[in-house]
This record gives C-alpha cells, sequence and structure tokens, in this order.
C-alpha cells in the first residue's frame, strides 16, 4: 500500500512540474525553452552576422544540439567549446570556420555578446572568426 502511494505521489509531481502542468509548478530546464522560436529567431541573425550558413555552434551541450536540430544546416556541435569532448569536429574546421558561440553564464559574456531571446533569460550569442581564415571553411 505504501508503495502505491509513493507512486502516485511521485507520478503527481511528474505532472505538476511538466510543460502541461500548471503555471507555477513547472519546471525552467533548458529543455522547455521554446526550441522553434528561439532557433528561427537566432538563426537569422547569425547567418546575417556569419554572413553565411550556421557551420559551427559552439556552447552548452543540449541548447547547442537543439538548436542544431531545428536548423536547416544542422551545424557541427562543439560541447563547451572543448576539442577533447566533440571529436566530430576535425583540427581544420576548428580554425578554418568561424563558429556561434553560445553562453548561459552572463558572467563570462562581454559588450559583443548579444541576448539571445527574450523567451530565453541568460542566453547569450556572439560570432567567434576562424583562427586562420586563409583556408575556406570545411566541416
Amino acid at each position: 500500500m505504501a508503495f502505491a502511494a509513493l507512486q502516485m505521489l511521485l507520478l503527481a509531481v511528474n505532472m505538476c512540474t511538466s510543460v502541461k502542468g500548471p503555471e507555477s509548478m513547472q519546471s525552467h530546464h533548458w529543455h522547455q525553452f521554446p526550441t522553434d522560436r528561439l532557433a528561427q529567431s537566432l538563426g537569422g541573425q547569425a547567418r546575417s552576422a556569419l554572413g553565411g550558413p550556421i557551420q559551427i555552434v559552439e556552447g552548452p551541450g543540449l541548447v547547442a544540439e537543439a538548436l542544431s536540430v531545428r536548423w536547416n544546416e544542422h551545424p557541427l556541435v562543439m560541447i563547451d567549446g572543448n576539442d577533447a569532448i566533440s571529436p566530430w569536429i576535425d583540427a581544420s574546421a576548428r580554425v578554418h570556420c568561424p563558429r556561434l558561440v553560445l553562453r548561459q553564464d552572463p558572467r563570462l559574456v562581454g559588450p559583443d555578446w548579444r541576448l539571445a531571446d527574450e523567451s530565453v533569460p541568460g542566453l547569450y550569442w556572439r560570432v567567434a572568426p576562424p583562427l586562420d581564415a586563409r583556408m575556406p571553411c570545411r566541416t
């Protein structure tokens, strides 16, 4: 009987904190941000700043991956800017491709960073130029 009661309580908590639960009880984790809206608004701004398609997006893995899936060009994701945990991006692309860089910590951003969208407070972006632009970017 106690097991069933505990399971019912856990189910109620899960339902209340889900996207479909009461507004005041909803969880506000990254996976509940409006990916369609953010991908549309940020994608247009980023493509304009990059002067072309988004080829590499660098930042928190879950947010960058969610956006990469939404964008038509499906850019490669460099998780937290860390080469060691992003082996699918070869050395040439790291050097010759500009990157869209995302940050969630306002303490890590400077004057060249822009707020990604009002729907996701605390998410900032900027374009990082290629380290060596003499060669074309190939991802």
